[in-house]
């Protein structure tokens, strides 16, 4: 069996980009200049930040949910 990882993730628009964040991931903001680009770029940003969990062997935030 897989498992996988769900967040929410938020995208505003900021002045003439976008933002998009992640509430239960400190620290993940990124930008686009497409609402697409800022969850494309969020998407790669989520992959990092887990992967920096689990070799810091970090335990999962809060508001993460688990799929599989």
């Amino acid at each position: 069996m897989k498992f996988g990882f769900e967040v929410d993730v938020l995208v505003e628009l900021d002045e003439a980009e976008f933002h998009a964040y992640c509430p239960a991931l400190k620290g993940l903001h990124v930008g686009g200049q497409t609402r697409k680009e800022a969850l494309e770029n969020a998407h790669d940003a989520i992959i990092a930040y887990f992967r920096s969990l689990i070799e810091d062997s970090s335990p999962i935030p809060q508001g993460v949910r688990i799929v599989g």
